[in-house]
């Protein structure tokens, strides 16, 4: 009879946890960044009797974080992919930076030197 009043008492605070993660899990469903949270619940161990193993009911173990594994590395994956081209991505903005501007770059330059090989194609005879 004790025992079956440990397993229920054991019973009830394992779904109480459940009920206090579920309640924390609502309570912050709109803040940002906040991930879900699960109750890690595992079995108790089995007590012999003679020949035969009786189980003794379940406990909550703790609370962890539920994710996605497979999203959760291909996002890592993603943020060394990202890493790895900054130098990439720096050096072209360098060089636009150079090369791209109105006044400050070779636009200009090459703009009259392939207009003067245009107003020369138009007017052979001009002494450019």
């Amino acid at each position: 009879m004790a025992d079956l009043l440990s397993i229920a008492g054991n019973s009830v605070k394992t779904n109480q946890s459940a009920l206090a993660v579920i309640g924390n899990n609502i309570a912050n469903a709109d803040t940002d960044g906040y991930v879900r949270q699960e109750l890690d619940i595992r079995e108790n161990l089995p007590t012999r009797a003679g020949t035969v193993f009786l189980g003794t009911g379940a406990l909550s173990s703790g609370v962890k974080r539920a994710y996605d594994s497979l999203v959760e590395s291909s996002l890592r994956s993603s943020f060394s992919d990202l890493r790895s081209q900054a130098p990439i991505i720096d050096y072209t903005n360098r060089v636009v930076d150079l090369l791209g501007g109105e006044n400050a770059s070779l636009t200009p330059a090459l703009d009259n030197f392939f207009n003067s090989f245009r107003d020369l194609g138009l007017d052979a005879s001009s002494e450019l």
